[in-house]
């Protein structure tokens, strides 16, 4: 009869023990983290921040864009390396985004009010094909270049044009154009401009709203 109780009660046990393996558990599970791979994050902001600064590039060729606005795109110690913009700032004292703006302002007078980078008043003959500002837009890090197609008078197909291409590099820094490259020369025969001072240019009468094209 003992024998038969140890029986049952080794039997219990088993049960028991069996019955606690198969009880849910108490601990709970924690997922593990998810892997965040650095380099493909760094690589996405760095492609934003290229993406922010073409942006800021572009707008400096908007169409109908200000002076004002152009300027507030400027940071305010504005690096500028186009030769014939420096000489200008040295004749007339004046550096960054003093001298972009006054040489602009200047180049619009002697063009009675119209364009300052268009042909000069009274030019006579057939005009352009229409270029292209945005011709092709590429982005390093910090640097834009913006390749511009257009169209030069063929000195050898009088009334025909060639396909011409220039360039402007920005640095941008903080959202705003901190340095400026491009294609320019100093022109020959040196214009006047770059020789005299604005305080002693004269200007031919304005026929046209300063920005006009």
């Amino acid at each position: 009869m003992a024998k038969f109780r140890y029986l049952l009660l080794g039997a219990g046990a088993a049960l028991a023990l069996a019955g606690c393996g198969q009880s849910p558990s108490t601990t709970a599970t924690v997922a593990p983290a998810p892997v965040v791979d650095q380099a493909a994050e760094a690589a996405k902001a760095r492609l934003a921040q290229q993406d922010a600064n073409v942006k800021v590039a572009e707008a400096f060729f908007k169409p109908g864009i200000s002076m004002d606005d152009r300027l507030n795109l400027m940071s305010p110690d504005y690096v500028q390396h186009n030769p014939a913009f420096v000489r200008f700032g040295e004749i007339n004292n004046v550096q960054g985004k003093d001298a972009f703006k006054l040489f602009v302002d200047t180049l619009t007078k002697l063009h009675g009010g119209g364009n300052p980078f268009g042909p000069p008043p009274g030019a006579k003959g057939p005009k352009p094909p229409q270029g292209d500002m945005f011709y092709k837009v590429t982005a390093d890090g910090d640097l834009v270049t913006i390749l511009h197609k257009r169209y030069r008078p063929d000195p050898q197909n009088k009334g025909k044009f060639y396909e011409a291409y220039g360039f402007d590099t920005f640095r941008i820094q903080d959202g705003k154009l901190a340095e400026h490259w491009d294609d320019a020369t100093i022109p020959e025969p040196l214009p006047v401009y770059l020789k005299t001072p604005v305080k002693s240019l004269k200007f031919p009468k304005q026929t046209k709203q300063p920005g006009a094209d």
